[in-house]
């Protein structure tokens, strides 16, 4: 009777899982982005933010740095197939300001918390750099500025959560 009962839940489980993973339908895009636009293949070494000045942009051929964006995700694709995955270079949040491009770039390694208190790093198995690229085809995903607080504070917090200390 036991075998019986571990049996029919295996069954049950598998059939669950089968299901879950044949109803996950992938989205592709018709066209990539990639197919129209001039552009600029820039390389990352570490994650960070990075400014790109109109001038050097002019350099590489770019007249309107307005009208600009950067690609990439940096980092590794994912280890297993069945894992989510972006299927078209996605277009990074660029700040135009000062006669320049601002944008965060991630590099090579990744620090992360796996489930636990722990950090845990992971470094890129076949490079140590990320790329990245300059575009002049854009959806202008601009990161979106906000007025400066100018009120005094108004509370002051002295209690903090001690979590790890040597």
């Amino acid at each position: 009777m036991k075998y019986i009962i571990i049996v029919f839940f295996l069954l049950i489980s598998c059939f669950t899982f089968s299901q879950s993973f044949l109803k996950k339908e992938k989205n592709y895009r018709t066209n990539s982005v990639l197919n129209s636009g001039k552009w600029v293949k820039m390389e990352i070494k570490k994650d960070g933010i990075y400014k790109l000045s109109f001038s050097k942009l002019e350099e590489l051929g770019f007249s309107n740095p307005e009208n600009l964006a950067i690609y990439g995700s940096g980092g590794m694709l994912a280890k297993l197939n069945a894992e989510e995955f972006p299927s078209d270079l996605e277009e990074n949040a660029v700040l135009v300001e000062n006669n320049s491009l601002l944008f965060y770039a991630h590099g090579s390694t990744d620090w992360y918390l796996k489930n636990s208190s722990r950090f845990s790093y992971t470094q890129h198995d076949y490079s140590d750099v990320s790329y990245y690229y300059i575009s002049d085809v854009s959806n202008q995903n601009r990161i979106a500025t906000e007025n400066e607080i100018s009120e005094n504070q108004t509370k002051t917090i002295n209690d903090f959560d001690l979590i790890f200390q040597i």
